[in-house]
Formats: structure tokens, C-alpha cells, sequence
């Protein structure tokens, strides 16, 4: 049998086999695009300008809808009847200062726009307060299994949200190279999953894909706003030393979670390559992520694989806009 014939017999065989086993299809992935705002002056005093970080969120999201009117924005991705969980990351402590102007600015525009107080879950925001909203369901259900492992997910997850507002912070990630929207849904300890601990494996992989193509969690992602106001590209997750933060001042917006994991790993990246450049016993430490193998960024790879967004740098819309 000639070489062409034998592979059209192959993979035509295969097909039929993938079908007849029911083989799962990719999704679609949302819109490959990310806004990349930033505003030197988002602190007035000193201190965060809720006025000036809803702008930018603002300008942001009518550049990554492409309208004209901020209100149609938030109409588009938020129905009124929702429940909505805007989601923080406790581990991040707050470092950015900024938690507060943010729940503030988020919180007013999905009241604007008709969504219940009450239906409003701010959760993990540190040093932030939002009276009224809503308490999340935090037991456990039952145990899912994950390839070799499993966990246990919150009601909260399941059953009681509607839709993910994913608020991650632009950060370093000691597992995962960097840690951003995926993993702020897919290892939430607590507020989400059980104990993400025994999924922490070098490269969060296969467990955060896993986690992130479950259907309620992939169907409940609709907005993902990267605080970027101040970043870590060295020993996160935590913000233990200012020696390895910088002020970016920028919010990253999305609808492709992976997207905009892919456009936060380039800036670390970049930063990284930057900070080694400048400081000469920083190189061998200042490595790329892809070469430290406790901690290489596969899971943004291996979510675009599974359709849920795009890994591709290069067919990645990344808009840059610069308020004043």
C-alpha cells in the first residue's frame, strides 16, 4: 500500500474510532484578545483613585467589546438575573494597595447596569469591603475525579454563581511560572476547591487544565480584569520583598483566560530578562521560566490545547493604551 493511501486508511479508521468512543471536540475559544491599559496616575495622594482605576476599566473594556459606551459593555457580558462572583487572590495580601479602588470601581458598574447587591460575591479581596453582598456557600460536594488524583469542589462553584469577574494579580508563580486567571479559578483553596495542595505539581499539569475544562468552571468565565498596578517577577506567589516587585501601572482585560495568561507570561518574561540585564549577579536566577524545571508555564499550553482559549502569542490581539 502506498505511504498516502495507508495514512488516509489510518486516519479515516481513527476518526471512526474517536466517534464511536465518543471522543469530546474543542470549543470554540473566546475572542483572542487582551487590553492592556495603563494610567501612571492611578494613585492620587498616594493613595488608589477608584475614579481613575474605573476609567481605565473603562477605556479597557470598550476597546476589548469595541463600543463606544462603557454601560453596553457591561449589559453584553452581565445579565441582571446573575450571580456573579468577583474573585480576588488572597495569597497576593493586597500588595498593590489597590484591592479596595477595584472592588469599589467593579462594584458600582455591574450595579449600573442592574445586578442585585445581594447577588454580588466579592471574595479574597484583602484589606477591601463590599456591605451587602452576598455569602458564599462554602461546602464541600462530592469528590471528582482528576485523572489520578481528585478534589472536592464548594456549592459556591457549582451551584450557587452564575459567572466568574476573574480579578488575578500579575505575579511569579514558585509551580507554575506564573500564576494568573487560570489559577486563581482552578486552585481558589476554600473558596472554590477543597485542598489544591496535592495539585501543585511542577507545571500545575495535567490537574489545572482538568480543573479549568470542567463545565462549571469553563461555562462561568466571562471576564478576567489582571491587576497589574504593581507586579512580582520573582518569588511569588507571595509578595515577600519589594527587591523583586515593580510598578507597571496596568490593568489587563480579557475574555480568553488563556490569552491573558499568555500576554502576563511574556510581561514577566520581559521583566525578568530586563532585571537580569541590569544586575549582573541576578542572571543565573533570572532564568526563563521555560528553563526552571521545577516551575515551567505549561498549563497555558496545555488549556489551549483543550480549547478553552488561545496559547499562541503571535495570533493574540494584544491592544496597548496609555491613559494620563
Amino acid at each position: 500500500m502506498r505511504r498516502r493511501n495507508f495514512l488516509k486508511s489510518f486516519l479515516g479508521a481513527f476518526a471512526i474510532r474517536s466517534v464511536a468512543q465518543g471522543a469530546p471536540k474543542k470549543e470554540s475559544p473566546p475572542r483572542a484578545k487582551v487590553v492592556d491599559v495603563s494610567c501612571p496616575s492611578w494613585e492620587r495622594d498616594g493613595r488608589p483613585d477608584p475614579e481613575k482605576i474605573g476609567e481605565m476599566i473603562d477605556r479597557g473594556l470598550c476597546r476589548l467589546l469595541d463600543r463606544k459606551d462603557p454601560a453596553s459593555c457591561w449589559r453584553e457580558l452581565f445579565s441582571p438575573r446573575e450571580r456573579v462572583a468577583i474573585k480576588f487572590n488572597r495569597v497576593s495580601r493586597n500588595f498593590s494597595g489597590a484591592n479596595q479602588a477595584l472592588v469599589d470601581a467593579i462594584s458600582e458598574r455591574l450595579l449600573g447596569v442592574g445586578l442585585k447587591r445581594e447577588n454580588l460575591f466579592v471574595v479574597e479581596a484583602v484589606g477591601a469591603k463590599f456591605t451587602g453582598g452576598g455569602k458564599p456557600d462554602l461546602e464541600l460536594g462530592r469528590w471528582i475525579a482528576l485523572r489520578d488524583r481528585g478534589a472536592r469542589f464548594t456549592r459556591f462553584l457549582t451551584e450557587q454563581i452564575d459567572a466568574i469577574l476573574n480579578v488575578p494579580d500579575l505575579k511569579d508563580h514558585d509551580r507554575g511560572g506564573i500564576t494568573g486567571a487560570l489559577k486563581n479559578v482552578s486552585h481558589a483553596r476554600q473558596t472554590f476547591i477543597d485542598n489544591p495542595a496535592r495539585l501543585h505539581l511542577p507545571g500545575l499539569e495535567p490537574y489545572l487544565s482538568e480543573i479549568c475544562r470542567l463545565p462549571f468552571v469553563r461555562k462561568k468565565r466571562r471576564l478576567v480584569i489582571t491587576n497589574g498596578l504593581k507586579a512580582i517577577f520573582e518569588l511569588g506567589p507571595l509578595p515577600v520583598s519589594p527587591l523583586w516587585q515593580w510598578r507597571r501601572d496596568t490593568l489587563l482585560l480579557a475574555l480568553d483566560s488563556v490569552a491573558a495568561d499568555r500576554v502576563q507570561l511574556q510581561i514577566v518574561e520581559e521583566k525578568r530578562r530586563q532585571m537580569a540585564k541590569q544586575n549582573p549577579r541576578w542572571r543565573r536566577r533570572l532564568v526563563s521560566l521555560w528553563k526552571c524545571p521545577w516551575r515551567p508555564p505549561v498549563h497555558i499550553g496545555a488549556c489551549a490545547e483543550k480549547g478553552l482559549g488561545e496559547g499562541d502569542l503571535k495570533k493574540i490581539e494584544w491592544v496597548k493604551l496609555k491613559l494620563e
